[in-house]
């Protein structure tokens, strides 16, 4: 019998580990290990996944090929199991060219679209990859970006479009295939309860006002920084040389990023910031 998917969704650092952690914490009523998160969320990107049920070396494929047999792959990994199957991906929402979702059509319960201000998600993409806050801005404005596209190196996921952030966000926010529920990243980090209650009810997972509470301390940035100081964590980019759980603070922008930067992506975005209330 096949699972019903879960999806969770979001542009590159807008939080989906942190709500992956959440709903792990959730789910197993316990502090989950943040280095077994794949247990949990399952991905169809993941290389090690797409070859598993391909049966096909990727590295043999061009970029459309990988993407019309991803759906049947996302699909196949659904039949696996049975109850909620979770997944997580960066891809924007795609229709691809023979009409198929790129999330495929296997019975999905819920997708959860995380969203953060794209000031905050560029200072935290530069610290992330490695790379200039310029540089981030570059990525966060390229309506051509993709994730895992080099061919140089050994990746171990397959590519991912993801464009620009305006695009993203309307991408998953304007569909009509999959119900949408947005959470934003500032309502998440500043109230988490009631929030984190409303994820539960759309899961069917009966949270206490106790586990709730549990779930969100387990998962605070303090307790997250001391057990990747501690243990590390498999996330980590080997070229970022700063930790992956660095601040998590809502609006760190404003201590970052100069005027002229704000306004490339003010600029760039401005209906989309509009619309989700990070600017007037």
């Amino acid at each position: 019998m096949t699972g019903s998917i879960v999806w969770l969704a979001s542009y590159p650092k807008s939080g989906s580990v942190w709500m992956r952690l959440l709903i792990a914490n959730l789910i197993t009523a316990s502090k989950y290990d943040f280095n077994r998160l794949d247990l949990i969320w399952r991905t169809p990107h993941s290389r090690h996944n797409f070859e598993r049920i391909s049966l096909i070396d990727s590295s043999l494929l061009l970029q459309d090929e990988i993407d019309e047999l991803r759906p049947s792959v996302t699909e196949a990994m659904a039949q696996e199991e049975t109850g909620n199957v979770y997944f997580w991906l960066h891809d924007a929402y795609q229709i691809l060219a023979n009409g198929q979702p790129l999330s495929g059509k296997a019975p999905t319960r819920i997708a959860f679209y995380m969203l953060r201000d794209p000031r905050d998600v560029a200072v935290s993409f530069a610290y992330h990859s490695g790379v200039s806050v310029d540089e981030a801005i570059t990525v966060l404005n390229n309506p051509k970006q993709f994730l895992c596209l080099q061919k140089k190196r050994y990746q171990p996921q397959v590519h991912q479009m993801i464009g620009d952030w305006s695009h993203h966000v309307a991408s998953w926010t304007e569909q009509q295939d999959v119900p949408v529920i947005l959470i934003r990243y500032e309502d998440l980090y500043r109230e988490p309860i009631p929030i984190l209650q409303n994820v539960a009810e759309w899961l069917g997972i009966k949270g206490s006002q106790t586990a709730l509470e549990q779930a969100i301390r387990h998962a605070e940035f303090s307790e997250l920084q001391r057990q990747e100081k501690q243990y590390g964590f498999s996330n980590r980019p080997v070229q970022s040389t700063q930790p992956y759980f660095r601040s998590g603070k809502a609006g760190a922008w404003k201590e970052v990023l100069t005027l002229q930067q704000q306004r490339l992506i003010e600029q760039k975005h401005h209906d989309m910031m509009v619309r989700y209330g990070y600017l007037d």
